[in-house]
């Protein structure tokens, strides 16, 4: 039991670590298919703008599209990547460019995968799984 604890605990760190690079490296490696958007000192601008952006940003990510929310420059707001198909693979919640509250992971067929919470951008509690 202690050994499936850890490989738990293992699986849901290099989600969250998945997760945390797919949200930090969006603005700067994807085509972006709405916002032409750059990073500038931790802010996120509209590229020739001098007032970081606030609105909906949508990119392609390999053959995913991830949507987030952006105020003032920094994430905040909704997450959602969808699978080409239009079933969500991941939806939850950023504030301040931190994962927080419920997460939930999808199959691409839309069945729920796995659920849980963050909180200060860590995995925390109880996280389940579900088989297809």
């Amino acid at each position: 039991m202690l050994k499936r604890k850890l490989l738990v605990k293992i699986f849901v760190i290099i989600i969250a670590g998945l997760m945390q690079f797919l949200i930090v490296s969006c603005g700067d490696n994807v085509e972006l298919t709405d916002n032409k958007l750059e990073i500038r000192d931790d802010l996120i601008y509209e590229q020739g703008k001098e007032n970081p952006f606030t609105g909906t940003e949508r990119a392609r990510v390999e053959d995913k599209i991830i949507e987030y929310d952006i105020v003032d420059g920094v994430k905040h707001g909704n997450f959602k990547l969808s699978y080409e198909n239009g079933n969500e693979a991941i939806i939850g919640r950023i504030e301040n460019n931190s994962n927080i509250g419920k997460w939930k992971y999808f199959y691409q067929s839309g069945k729920l995968e796995s659920e849980g919470f963050f909180v200060e951008d860590m995995p925390e509690g109880r996280w389940v799984w579900y088989y297809e």
